[in-house]
């Protein structure tokens, strides 16, 4: 007759026996195609092309800017930047009452087109803009205290596609992810 801790024991073998060939099967990353770093980003590389690189940080409100350097494949490898500027009367907490914010997005030497498709994977050879404004009036109908924006980004030697998040508080919290082409293209289909 089998006691109790033999019969979790021969469960516990049953499980692992049928567990390790699914796990088996599982792709697994090698250590150069996913990496982090104690900044809270993240990389891969998807397929053999794209880089996906996601991030958070707080911008400074009224005082000043907060710079992000876009990574290539190798960590450090700067491949453009984004300059972010919070303003407007944000309290350091949640409110529900609402207050005027606006963001200034800036890609020198480069430039941003929103998209609103989901499923927009290539980037277009023209409309860019160096700079984009966004501003959210306290009497704005619809009025919130966070936004989500989908941009493709010229770079000087390519294009990304890029989500970004931002709550409006003091700091501004500011949650980033991009999909970058090494070779070029405009093409950032995963």
């Amino acid at each position: 007759m089998c006691d109790m801790k033999s019969r979790i024991s021969i469960l516990a073998v049953a499980v692992a026996i049928t567990l390790i060939p699914l796990f088996a099967r599982l792709p697994r990353l090698r250590a150069s195609e996913m990496e982090s770093n104690p900044s809270t980003n993240a990389t891969a590389t998807i397929g053999s092309q794209l880089v996906h690189r996601r991030g958070s940080f707080d911008v400074p409100v009224n005082t000043g800017v907060e710079w992000v350097q876009f990574w290539g494949r190798r960590d450090k490898q700067v491949v453009g930047t984004l300059k972010i500027e919070a303003s407007g009367n944000i309290p350091n907490n949640d409110s529900r009452t609402p207050y005027d914010w606006s963001v200034h997005l800036t890609v020198p030497r480069g430039g941003l087109v929103e998209f609103t498709n989901q499923f927009d994977f290539v980037a277009p050879d023209s409309g860019y803009r160096q700079s984009v404004e966004i501003h959210m009036d306290k009497d704005q109908p619809g009025w919130s205290d966070s936004m989500n924006k989908s941009y493709f980004v010229k770079l000087r030697n390519g294009y990304l596609r890029m989500n970004i998040q931002m709550k409006a508080r003091t700091p501004f919290f500011t949650s980033l992810e991009f999909f970058y082409n090494p070779d070029g293209s405009r093409n950032l289909a995963p």
